[in-house]
């Protein structure tokens, strides 16, 4: 099925008057995921591979986002560690995906990390900074909009904050 997948993506580039690019992507998925389901992750990799030069940069982040992490998974089965790293790297540094599923690309990274510790080196990942000056802990124990008073509001000038953030 795989094989027949791929064969039908090459045929949506190969139209004359106009090439049906994102169906070809597609079914490029489509295959990898047969090819994958089969036992043949090399050829997975490379339908992915060929599936994601069509979807990079067009915007669409969820789709990025699905092929990253199925080569990351596919490329660490098959003992690529530092290309399987490159696409976890590059799914928690630019991911628009909720909270939970962030979760699952840190955890399968930290066990590719644990499992492979010499071949594996830390990539340097994006990570947040904060301004402790301008943060806020509101003291209130419900979800009510309110205006908030001054003793409710703790500033970074705050004894408590300051004790808090105490290097």
């Amino acid at each position: 099925a795989a094989l027949l997948l791929e064969q039908a993506a090459r045929t949506f580039v190969s139209f004359r008057g106009a090439p049906m690019t994102r169906k070809f992507a597609f079914y490029l998925i489509l295959a990898g995921y047969r090819y994958v389901s089969c036992g043949q992750r090399k050829h997975a990799v490379r339908a992915y591979r060929a599936a994601l030069r069509e979807y990079e940069g067009r915007g669409w982040t969820h789709i990025e986002d699905h092929v990253h992490f199925s080569l990351a998974r596919n490329c660490a089965q098959l003992g690529m560690i530092e290309q399987s790293l490159q696409h976890f790297v590059r799914l928690l540094g630019h991911s628009r995906q909720p909270p939970e599923r962030q979760q699952t690309f840190a955890k399968e990274l930290f066990s590719l990390l644990r499992l492979h510790p010499r071949d594996a080196p830390l990539p340097d990942l994006t990570l947040p900074k904060f301004d402790n000056k301008s943060i806020r802990v509101i003291l209130n124990d419900h979800m009510q909009r309110s205006s908030f008073e001054p003793s409710q509001v703790m500033c970074g000038e705050h004894v408590l904050w300051k004790a808090l953030v105490k290097p």
